[in-house]
């Protein structure tokens, strides 16, 4: 009896890239219509669950394409919110990476968060965080997942500024700043208000109170 054929190796992996290629392209092409769609009409109706045949029409793409690249419009809107995070996450490290004190870092990320969540709606990063609590309990591993990426350089700014301390309980303390800042943007959202400086300065000292509370 013949042996089964084995792992083609580079050369065969490299011939099935080229047959894909042009079509992954399409794909990935169609995805980011679909996206742009989605988040396009979330911004400007201020609504998490556009019907699927409006994003259709925004997009130019028929059912079919949609539902080739999506199993519903649960995973859209996750694809979205992912889109969304990566926005808000460059923007945190951009803002970041070039300050050396790692409270200040800490208390610039509350200040870029608020800022791109408030003022910054051509992401749909708003009406989707106003929608988080339905995101989560459908993709509770996938919420988490952009939600530790959002955390990190709260954690990453903590580990510096306690080194000797247990990364767990740096990483509850990023947690606690987060789930502050988070629920003061949500509340301000639903409201249709601004982040007034009163809050947003007792957002700082609270942070400021978790700080020396993390350093005794």
């Amino acid at each position: 009896m013949a042996n089964k054929p084995g792992p083609g190796g580079t050369l065969a992996t490299a011939a099935v890239d080229r047959l894909l290629g042009p079509q992954r392209e399409e794909y990935l092409h169609d995805a980011q219509l679909l996206i742009a769609a989605c988040r396009d009409l979330i911004t400007e109706t201020g609504s998490v669950d556009p019907p699927v045949s409006l994003i259709l029409k925004r997009a130019g793409l028929g059912s079919r394409a949609f539902y080739r690249l999506f199993p519903s419009k649960h995973d859209l809107l996750m694809a979205v919110l992912e889109a969304g995070t990566e926005a808000l996450q460059a923007r945190i490290r951009s803002q970041l990476d070039t300050i050396p004190d790692p409270a200040t870092r800490i208390h610039t990320w509350i200040d870029t968060f608020i800022e791109h969540t408030t003022s910054t709606p051509a992401d749909g990063t708003a009406s989707l965080i106003l929608d988080a609590p339905r995101l989560s309990a459908t993709f509770p591993d996938a919420s988490e997942t952009l939600e530790r990426r959002i955390i990190a350089p709260l954690h990453e700014a903590l580990g510096d500024l306690r080194r000797d301390a247990d990364t767990e309980a740096n990483l509850a303390d990023a947690t606690v700043v987060y789930d502050m800042v988070a629920s003061a943007v949500v509340r301000a959202l639903s409201r249709r208000q601004p982040i007034t400086e009163p809050v947003r300065a007792h957002l700082h000292a609270c942070t400021t109170r978790v700080i020396e509370g993390a350093d005794q």
